[in-house]
């Protein structure tokens, strides 16, 4: 979806309103809201400065794999 904000011309608006929905989408963990939008941006971020998709993709899946271990592992 950023990537069509992204050609279209409305990089900002983009990044902000897909970060919303990132973290909309994580709503069980209301507490964590602003952090799940913040790596919306950083996401958003990391596709507009490589130009594919794989890199927020291997970025997320990274992300949830270290929450999962130390979910885990408790530390």
């Amino acid at each position: 979806m950023f990537g069509s904000f992204l050609y279209g011309g409305s990089v900002r608006f983009g990044m902000l309103f897909t970060a919303a929905l990132f973290a909309v989408s994580h709503i069980p963990m209301f507490a964590m809201m602003p952090l799940y939008f913040g790596v919306g941006v950083a996401l958003a971020w990391l596709y507009r400065r490589t130009g594919a998709l794989v890199a927020p993709i291997a970025a997320h899946a990274l992300s949830n794999a270290l929450s999962a271990h130390f979910l885990l592992t408790g530390g």
